[in-house]
């Protein structure tokens, strides 16, 4: 049921780059560079702030691929 604490869109959380970093343990460039690769999750802008952050939810996946050694992704 949309709307719902069972609803993960609605309960999304973003992340900013030093968390991911401090949860990835990986330097800014090296995520930024992963990202051009097409290795990371892309981030987001958030409003007209240009403040940059990610979705927990991909940030989770990406580290879940990691752990299962899929092929397009690399451990920190």
């Amino acid at each position: 049921m949309p709307g719902t604490p069972d609803d993960t869109k609605f309960w999304e959380t973003f992340i900013t780059l030093r968390e991911v970093m401090g949860e990835i343990k990986k330097s800014k460039s090296s995520i930024y560079r992963e990202m051009r690769r097409g290795q990371f999750p892309q981030r987001r802008k958030l409003g007209a702030t240009s403040r940059v952050i990610w979705l927990r939810s991909e940030i989770e996946a990406w580290k879940a691929a990691v752990a299962a050694g899929d092929a397009g992704v690399r451990a920190p």
